[in-house]
């Protein structure tokens, strides 16, 4: 071999050889996710907490960083799932009715990220719902989650206030009522609470939770016998004139679902009146929408029920803590033929109230 070569070819191979770069000092990399959980630890640090989350439910800082993350992205990516079918079904509908916004939903990621971008000053957990107020400018501002299926998920459409919109003034007129004050049923004072709602076209029966519900059940017959104010209705306007009237005697079931759920106890027949005051909302975790027959007070958002009320004929799991339940109804056969007749058709005349179920319609075996 020439020498030359050889060693042409050694120092080539010696100067194509890199010294090992010098090693890292090691150092841990927080993911995304555990970042921004840290940052939501640190807004919850002084928030006020009331009530308790429903046992076995996960930590909601956890809920509230998994949407962080997503939120940081330039679109709404996996956002979707982690909110609330409804909600994301009322933003879609929304928006179909908008030109050339079909398809799309009227949020931005750094809209929802604003939401959590404030110190959280208060955490209120009712029922399988939890509100997480922060403080903004010029109100605060409140989002509203729901546990279901084993996670807590966020309703993209409504950020309302925490506490109930009071629409009415401030007065002795617009007090609540206990039961003992609203009426005193016939029957036996052992039995439960019943409700007989009497038409033209057949009566319907419900059971009233008094024992799990008693504010709204006594909200609900106090209304019903005029115990309790509400205040003057007329020509779609409500005058700052109290009565004591029984409220529902002669309104209408001014929504009917076939098959599905009718409404009633509007004074105006739209689906937006009132008794003049909202309630706060009430829920109890061993009463759900997962049967036919519900009896409620229709929401038209957190902590805004007032008179109108409604009755299912099937499972409404989108209710659950949502609409405030507070009894059980039979004569399902005619509910469902009031679901069925044209809206305003059926006028409810006048609601009787006694202790167990009435002779007409004994108690179920």
């Amino acid at each position: 071999m020439n020498w030359r070569v050889f060693g042409l070819i050694l120092l080539i191979t010696m100067g194509c050889r890199r010294s090992p770069a010098p090693m890292a000092t090691p150092h841990a990399v927080p993911e995304p996710q555990a970042v921004l959980a840290n940052k939501a630890l640190d807004l919850f640090r002084d928030a006020t907490i009331t009530g308790n989350p429903p046992a076995g439910a996960p930590d909601l800082l956890q809920a509230i960083a998994a949407i962080k993350t997503e939120a940081t992205k330039p679109a709404l990516g996996k956002l979707a799932a982690l909110a609330t079918p409804a909600s994301v079904a009322r933003l879609a509908d929304r928006t179909r009715t908008e030109a050339g916004l079909a398809g799309r939903l009227p949020l931005t990621p750094g809209s929802v990220l604003a939401r959590f971008a404030s110190k959280i000053e208060a955490v209120e957990y009712l029922g399988a719902r939890a509100a997480v107020r922060t403080v903004g400018k010029p109100q605060p501002q409140t989002s509203w989650f729901y546990y279901r299926n084993g996670a807590w998920l966020l309703d993209l459409a409504d950020t309302r206030a925490l506490q109930p919109a009071w629409t009415g003034p401030i007065n002795y007129e617009n007090h609540s009522v206990t039961l003992a004050q609203a009426l005193t049923p016939s029957g036996d004072p052992q039995q439960p609470l019943v409700v007989t709602l009497h038409s033209d076209k057949g009566d319907v029966h419900c059971l009233l939770h008094e024992q799990q519900m008693p504010e709204i059940v006594a909200h609900f017959v106090g209304l019903a016998t005029g115990a309790r104010a509400s205040r003057k209705a007329e020509a779609r306007t409500m005058e700052n004139v109290w009565q004591h009237k029984r409220f529902y005697d002669g309104t209408v079931i001014y929504r009917a679902l076939p098959g599905r759920r009718i409404e009633a106890g509007d004074p105006f027949s739209l689906g937006t009146g009132h008794a003049g005051f909202r309630l706060a909302d009430r829920f109890d975790l061993s009463l759900r929408h997962s049967i036919a027959g519900v009896l409620g007070l229709l929401p038209l958002g957190p902590h805004s029920t007032s008179s109108i009320f409604y009755i299912t004929l099937q499972a409404e799991p989108d209710f659950d803590d949502h609409g405030v339940i507070f009894g059980l109804c039979r004569d399902l056969d005619v509910v469902d033929r009031w679901s069925r007749q044209p809206k305003g058709s059926i006028v409810l005349n006048h609601f009787d109230f006694s202790r167990g179920w009435p002779s007409e319609a004994p108690a179920p075996h």
